[in-house]
Protein backbone atom coordinates (compact mmCIF):
# COMPACT_ATOMS: atom_id res chain seq x y z
CA UNK A 1 0.00 0.00 0.00
CA UNK A 2 1.55 3.34 -1.50
CA UNK A 3 1.78 6.10 1.80
CA UNK A 4 -1.34 8.14 0.82
CA UNK A 5 -3.44 5.01 0.72
CA UNK A 6 -1.97 4.03 4.00
CA UNK A 7 -3.34 7.67 5.42
CA UNK A 8 -6.49 7.64 3.95
CA UNK A 9 -7.48 4.34 4.95
CA UNK A 10 -6.20 5.21 8.74
CA UNK A 11 -7.22 8.84 8.56
CA UNK A 12 -9.82 8.24 11.44
CA UNK A 13 -6.92 7.12 13.67
CA UNK A 14 -4.85 10.45 13.03
CA UNK A 15 -7.70 13.08 12.89
CA UNK A 16 -6.85 15.73 15.27
CA UNK A 17 -10.33 18.40 16.58
CA UNK A 18 -10.25 21.65 15.95
CA UNK A 19 -6.26 21.71 15.30
CA UNK A 20 -6.68 24.69 12.79
CA UNK A 21 -3.18 24.68 10.76
CA UNK A 22 -1.57 21.11 10.87
CA UNK A 23 -3.04 19.58 8.49
CA UNK A 24 -5.53 17.28 9.67
CA UNK A 25 -7.88 17.44 7.12
CA UNK A 26 -4.90 16.59 4.00
CA UNK A 27 -4.81 13.16 2.95
CA UNK A 28 -3.97 14.11 -0.17
CA UNK A 29 -0.01 14.30 0.35
CA UNK A 30 1.50 13.20 3.85
CA UNK A 31 3.24 15.91 5.44
CA UNK A 32 5.27 16.21 8.68
CA UNK A 33 2.33 16.43 10.50
CA UNK A 34 1.31 12.49 9.50
CA UNK A 35 4.50 11.61 9.86
CA UNK A 36 4.72 13.05 13.70
CA UNK A 37 0.97 11.21 14.21
CA UNK A 38 2.19 7.45 12.60
CA UNK A 39 5.27 7.53 14.27
CA UNK A 40 3.87 8.61 17.88
CA UNK A 41 1.16 6.35 16.97
CA UNK A 42 3.03 2.98 15.65
CA UNK A 43 6.79 3.79 16.27
CA UNK A 44 9.27 2.60 13.78
CA UNK A 45 6.68 1.12 11.91
CA UNK A 46 6.85 0.71 7.98
CA UNK A 47 4.87 3.59 7.29
CA UNK A 48 6.63 6.20 9.26
CA UNK A 49 9.65 5.15 7.60
CA UNK A 50 7.93 5.35 3.75
CA UNK A 51 6.31 8.58 4.92
CA UNK A 52 9.28 9.92 5.78
CA UNK A 53 11.47 8.97 2.98
CA UNK A 54 8.54 10.58 0.63
CA UNK A 55 8.92 13.95 2.18
CA UNK A 56 12.79 13.74 2.44
CA UNK A 57 12.87 12.25 -0.94
CA UNK A 58 10.48 15.49 -2.30
CA UNK A 59 12.22 18.24 0.38
CA UNK A 60 15.94 16.42 -1.95
CA UNK A 61 14.91 16.68 -5.33
CA UNK A 62 13.25 19.94 -5.56
CA UNK A 63 16.73 21.15 -5.26
CA UNK A 64 17.87 20.05 -8.44
CA UNK A 65 16.59 20.62 -12.42
CA UNK A 66 15.87 17.66 -14.15
CA UNK A 67 15.72 17.18 -18.00
CA UNK A 68 14.96 13.87 -19.36
CA UNK A 69 16.64 14.79 -22.56
CA UNK A 70 19.92 14.79 -20.82
CA UNK A 71 19.88 11.18 -20.59
CA UNK A 72 23.14 9.48 -21.29
CA UNK A 73 24.64 12.91 -22.03
CA UNK A 74 27.75 14.32 -20.55
CA UNK A 75 27.32 17.59 -19.18
CA UNK A 76 29.62 18.86 -21.91
CA UNK A 77 27.00 17.35 -24.64
CA UNK A 78 24.16 18.83 -23.07
CA UNK A 79 25.46 22.10 -22.47
CA UNK A 80 26.89 22.36 -26.42
CA UNK A 81 22.88 20.84 -27.79
CA UNK A 82 21.35 23.54 -25.88
CA UNK A 83 23.45 26.57 -27.07
CA UNK A 84 22.96 25.43 -30.57
CA UNK A 85 19.20 25.10 -29.78
CA UNK A 86 18.92 28.77 -28.22
CA UNK A 87 21.04 30.14 -31.96
CA UNK A 88 22.24 33.73 -30.22
CA UNK A 89 19.54 33.68 -27.58
CA UNK A 90 22.32 32.98 -24.81
CA UNK A 91 25.19 34.46 -26.19
CA UNK A 92 23.28 37.68 -26.14
CA UNK A 93 22.18 37.38 -22.64
CA UNK A 94 25.24 35.34 -20.91
CA UNK A 95 29.05 36.46 -21.03
CA UNK A 96 31.75 33.90 -22.65
CA UNK A 97 32.48 33.46 -18.75
CA UNK A 98 29.49 32.65 -17.84
CA UNK A 99 28.97 30.09 -20.32
CA UNK A 100 32.28 28.57 -19.60
CA UNK A 101 30.91 28.15 -16.40
CA UNK A 102 28.05 26.18 -17.31
CA UNK A 103 29.69 22.72 -17.97
CA UNK A 104 31.65 22.69 -14.23
CA UNK A 105 27.67 23.65 -13.08
CA UNK A 106 26.37 20.98 -14.48
CA UNK A 107 28.68 18.28 -13.08
CA UNK A 108 28.86 19.50 -9.75
CA UNK A 109 25.10 19.47 -9.94
CA UNK A 110 25.17 15.51 -10.68
CA UNK A 111 28.27 15.36 -7.98
CA UNK A 112 25.54 16.91 -5.63
CA UNK A 113 22.83 14.53 -6.48
CA UNK A 114 25.22 11.72 -6.40
CA UNK A 115 26.46 12.51 -2.96
CA UNK A 116 22.80 13.01 -1.51
CA UNK A 117 21.45 10.22 -3.33
CA UNK A 118 23.59 7.54 -1.70
CA UNK A 119 22.89 9.41 1.83
CA UNK A 120 18.99 9.00 1.50
CA UNK A 121 19.66 5.61 0.34
CA UNK A 122 21.93 4.72 3.20
CA UNK A 123 19.65 6.84 5.64
CA UNK A 124 16.57 4.17 4.46
CA UNK A 125 18.69 1.11 3.95
CA UNK A 126 17.70 0.76 0.43
CA UNK A 127 13.86 -0.38 1.38
CA UNK A 128 11.53 -1.09 -1.86
CA UNK A 129 9.73 2.16 -1.72
CA UNK A 130 13.29 4.09 -2.16
CA UNK A 131 12.99 2.50 -5.82
CA UNK A 132 11.74 5.48 -7.50
CA UNK A 133 15.24 7.15 -6.22
CA UNK A 134 17.59 4.50 -7.05
CA UNK A 135 15.99 4.61 -10.64
CA UNK A 136 16.85 8.18 -10.99
CA UNK A 137 20.13 8.46 -13.78
CA UNK A 138 21.95 10.94 -12.61
CA UNK A 139 22.77 12.08 -16.17
CA UNK A 140 19.53 14.01 -16.16
CA UNK A 141 20.40 16.14 -13.61
CA UNK A 142 20.96 19.60 -15.52
CA UNK A 143 21.21 23.31 -14.87
CA UNK A 144 18.82 25.36 -16.20
CA UNK A 145 19.56 28.70 -18.00
CA UNK A 146 16.95 30.84 -18.93
CA UNK A 147 16.78 33.45 -21.89
CA UNK A 148 13.98 36.77 -20.87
Amino acid sequence: MNVVGYVQANQGRFRVVDDNWKGEENFCEPNRYWLERVNRTFPNSPEGKEIEFHLDFDEFIRRFDIDKGAKEKSCEQYVNEELKKSGDGYREVYSLDQLKQWIPKCEQARKNFDIGKKKLLEKFQNAPFTKKLQEIDQTIIVVFYHVC
